[in-house]
């Protein structure tokens, strides 16, 4: 990928698309087969533990499931923001509600099992990936995580919606930004909502998939928008 002529911005930090198509494929497979579900609001996630080889540490890999079911559209629509449980009175943090509900709902399950994982494989590199709503509950799971002292090597996620106001783009930036890759297809209205005008924010390291091809990170809102316009041009009928 390093010769490809498109590539506009080297990628920050540890991004690598290796890992980018290895956590790709566990997003995907977390609607298949997972290994946590909530049963109040069916919230989904699959923990994957890949033993050392190599010289490689053992790897747990946390994937969420994103949205494939009538309660999974039902969270997405309240879009509505609250205060998470963890937050201080006082602290200006606000998260959709539909994505707070699914987290919070199997938090608990997740970190419990993160942790067994982790006796079983001491050393292990803890990823977080999902796809969509799954992305959503990827970077939420992670924060999670992080604060309770379970350390993120890396969040991957597809399609990712935003998940709160700009207050917590930034308490997410500054717990895991330069370890979070927000990966986006042109003309994905998934990854640009909920709206902007709604008071929602994503954070920093989004790398950007254009319609003729290539990457590039962080890019402006107005070179999307061209983006998104000739996708779309260059798929009209003829």
């Amino acid at each position: 990928m390093s010769n490809d002529p498109h590539i506009t911005t080297r990628a920050p930090g540890q991004f690598s698309w290796v890992m980018a198509h290895y956590m790709l494929a566990l997003s995907e497979a977390a609607y298949t087969r997972a290994t946590i579900v909530s049963p109040k609001t069916k919230a989904q996630a699959l923990v994957d533990i890949l033993p050392a080889a190599g010289g490689d540490n053992p790897r747990i890999t946390v994937a969420l499931k994103g949205s494939s079911s009538a309660a999974d559209f039902i969270q997405d629509a309240k879009f509505d923001r609250r205060q998470p449980d963890w937050a201080s009175p006082l602290d200006p943090i606000e998260i959709h509600e539909g994505f707070f509900e699914d987290i919070d709902s199997i938090d608990v399950d997740l970190a419990a099992t993160v942790v067994k994982a982790l006796n079983a494989n001491p050393g292990a590199d803890i990823y977080v990936t999902g796809h969509s709503l799954g992305g959503a509950l990827a970077v939420l799971g992670a924060y999670i995580l992080q604060r309770e002292g379970l350390p993120i090597r890396a969040v991957y996620t597809f399609g990712q919606p935003r998940v709160g106001n700009s207050f917590w783009a930034a308490a997410y930036a500054a717990l895991l930004g330069d370890r979070t890759f927000r990966v986006v297809n042109e003309n994905d209205i998934v990854a640009r909502s909920p709206g902007a005008v709604l008071g929602y924010r994503h954070s920093i390291n989004e790398i950007f998939l254009p319609y003729d091809g290539g990457w590039c990170v962080n890019p402006s809102g107005w070179s999307k928008a061209i983006s998104d316009a000739m996708g779309l041009w260059g798929r009209l009928p003829r």
